[in-house]
């Protein structure tokens, strides 16, 4: 079974900020990722590709449903 819960809110809207705030984690947090979530922002695809190489990227719920 697959648990899965918001971890945080930041108020930047960024790929920086994405990154920035993996990055403020630390390397266990982020060895411990394997599946990365996200709205359709290149920004956010962009901190997952350079910050969680090995984490699976798919879009959320959410935005899937909105964009069908």
């Amino acid at each position: 079974m697959v648990h899965a819960r918001l971890l945080d809110l930041d108020p930047g809207r960024s790929g920086k900020a994405y990154a920035d705030w993996l990055k403020d984690r630390g390397t266990g947090f982020i060895a411990r990722i394997k599946t990365a979530a996200l709205d359709p922002c290149r920004g956010y695809a962009n901190a997952i590709r350079d910050e969680l190489p090995e984490a699976i990227t798919v879009l959320d719920a959410f935005h899937v449903v909105k964009l069908g």
